[in-house]
């Protein structure tokens, strides 16, 4: 949650390279493409239950429209306490 509060966050820095890049750009859209399934990976890693594959892809979004949300509207520290505090409930079912 550190990054979200620092005066230099401007989001992810690969979403923003796709959006800046033309469809011709296939390897920033490929390095890109490879960040983001290497966060999806370390998020189903650490979801063991039954149903990880679904509440894998919920956190990965939730991480994913935090950045968006805290870009656009700024850092919220009861937000990110909160959603913090629900993502670890749902590692603890």
């Amino acid at each position: 949650m550190e990054w979200f509060q620092q005066e230099s966050f401007k989001g992810c820095l690969f979403v923003r390279a796709v959006a800046e890049s033309g469809q011709n750009e296939k390897d920033i859209i490929s390095v890109s493409k490879k960040h983001k399934q290497w966060i999806k990976d370390l998020v189903s890693q650490n979801c063991l239950l039954a149903n990880h594959q679904d509440l894998s892809e919920l956190i990965y979004t939730l991480i994913e429209g935090l950045m968006s949300r805290f870009l656009v509207d700024g850092f919220d520290p009861n937000i990110a306490s909160t959603l913090k505090k629900n993502i670890n409930n749902l590692f603890e079912r």
